[in-house]
């Protein structure tokens, strides 16, 4: 705005010879120009080879110059009672290619400033001296960084930023949520701040001088909940592989397809034992803003291996659940029944779906990194991707847990129906086994989808405090996951005798080398 309006004020002076001899006459050497406008009253343009010297010199009426333009490619300083005449000057545009200092007290010399041009090829900073002048409103042309060049700063005491740029640091907080931002701001903003401007930024200016450092007001009090989790996972990850080793290493065992599937659901909680073990160590090892800092590359690592866990924990579930069914309701059919070599191929089919569900954030739907669990359920509705894939991990998670629901049903009715059959009893035996497992499961993966629907869908969270929010969902739910990894080789495994004969066999020959383990494993033990 400054450049058009001394543009039209030197070509009015050029073009225009008709001015009253009382103005033009009022600059006595060619080193000045004056010229009258309309609206600015008498404008002068000074080319000045000493700046003080000349503007002194040249002009008789200064008091009546509302716009003045200086032009001096030589000085690097403006002395103090430069512009000490120009008691009603409004605009002035300084033109100086190598301007470093100004010095003197603009609020007494020229009480009248409402705007200043700057036009350098140097960086330079308006002095407090300028920026505390009363009346001025506006400067054009600030360059102090390579960042932050020809900036505008308007004068406006009750801005936002005005007034967060005075505290040097602040920090902003989304409403209800415990993830926010503190910025820090540099000095010269601060100082533009303290004398009440606002910078007319762009992003490079904006990220030169506010350092924005990532905050988590709930980040300790969260962490605080995870200490459990130094208990169960070295328990979780032991227990599973006993399990699955024990299982997988023994003949007569893996020809039970049940504990096949059992073997299968060991190592999915194992690959959530160590889920869990990254992410608290991980949380626990660094600073907020230092695990964001690593986040892009831990948290698909970390939730990669918590996805495939979980579905494949659900889809094992789901497979015990129908290999009990089929044993038991089509147990006078032996045509109709599964194999060993098919729950192979079952379960191959479980983890290829497990890996398949967990490569989908790398292909653009849904993310790990939206969430400080690194889990890739952050069903924000803003982004259609997230949330389809979030909503749709919950929903096949529950859909494989409820699916088991009514087959129990009908091999309970089955067997009240069948009397006193020895087989069906033995079989309906290693169901209820299953069904407290997979009972288990269901529950401790409700538990925290049934809070995350009531956090999302209802207002009950806002009563909540913002510590007691992140546990609820964020906290609890890795514990809830970890409670039920920990209790599934309980359940089941260990309370299976043909399990706890061979373990027990096993841990002989360990400790006792040189002797003889006289029970034996079979397939007719009472289990």
């Amino acid at each position: 705005m400054m450049k058009q309006i001394f543009a039209l004020l030197f070509v009015a002076i050029v073009l225009s010879p008709s001015f009253s001899t009382s103005v033009t006459e009022m600059c006595v050497t060619p080193v000045c120009r004056c010229s009258s406008d309309p609206s600015y009253n008498v404008t002068v343009i000074c080319y000045t080879d000493d700046v003080m010297y000349d503007l002194n010199h040249s002009i008789k009426k200064a008091e009546e110059i509302v716009a003045l333009s200086v032009v001096d490619d030589n000085a690097t300083n403006i002395p103090e009672g430069t512009f000490a005449k120009f008691i009603n000057l409004k605009y002035l545009e300084l033109k100086f290619k190598n301007l470093k200092t100004w010095n003197g007290n603009i609020s007494r010399e020229l009480p009248s400033l409402e705007a200043i041009s700057l036009v350098t090829e140097n960086t330079f900073v308006p002095p407090s001296h300028v920026l505390k002048a009363s009346s001025l409103q506006r400067i054009s042309g600030v360059t102090w960084s390579s960042a932050c060049n020809n900036k505008t700063l308007i004068k406006n005491q009750t801005h936002s930023n005005v007034t967060l740029f005075k505290k040097g640091v602040y920090d902003i907080y989304p409403k209800l949520r415990c993830r926010g931002s503190r910025y820090l701001v540099e000095s010269i903003s601060r100082l533009f701040a303290k004398y009440g401007f606002v910078i007319a930024f762009d992003e490079k200016c904006f990220t030169s001088e506010v350092t924005v450092i990532p905050m988590h007001r709930c980040w300790e009090s969260a962490n605080e909940a995870l200490y459990i989790e130094y208990l169960l996972t070295p328990l979780i990850i032991i227990f599973n592989l006993i399990v699955f080793f024990t299982m997988a290493t023994t003949k007569t065992l893996r020809k039970l397809p049940c504990m096949l599937l059992v073997a299968n659901l060991a190592l999915s909680d194992f690959f959530l034992g160590v889920y869990t073990l990254a992410i608290t160590s991980s949380r626990h090892a660094m600073t907020y803003q230092a695990f964001v800092s690593v986040m892009s590359s831990l948290c698909p690592a970390i939730g990669f291996v918590w996805v495939v866990g979980q579905f494949a924990a659900a889809l094992s579930s789901l497979l015990l659940t129908t290999e009990r069914y089929i044993a038991i309701i089509f147990s006078m059919r032996p045509s109709i029944s599964v194999t060993a070599k098919v729950c192979l191929y079952c379960m191959a089919a479980s983890w290829v779906i497990a890996v398949f569900m967990a490569s989908l954030p790398f292909l653009g739907v849904g993310t790990y990194t939206t969430t400080t669990f690194c889990l890739p359920i952050q069903p924000a509705k803003g982004i259609p991707h997230s949330f389809a894939y979030s909503a749709s991990v919950v929903a096949i998670g529950v859909l494989l847990y409820i699916i088991t629901i009514p087959m129990y049903l009908h091999i309970f009715v089955h067997v009240r129906n069948s009397g006193n059959q020895m087989g069906i009893k033995r079989d309906l035996k290693l169901a209820k086994k299953i069904s407290i497992l997979v009972t288990s499961n269901l529950m401790f993966f409700l538990v925290p989808v049934f809070i995350g629907v009531l956090w999302l869908m209802t207002q009950t969270f806002n009563k909540v405090s913002l510590t007691t929010r992140e546990i609820l969902v964020g906290s609890l739910t890795t514990v809830c996951f970890s409670i039920n990894s920990f209790l599934n080789p309980l359940l089941y495994a260990f309370r299976d005798r043909r399990f706890r004969v061979t373990l027990k066999h096993r841990l002989h020959r360990l400790i006792h080398p040189n002797t003889t383990f006289v029970q034996h494993v079979s397939g007719r033990y009472k289990i």
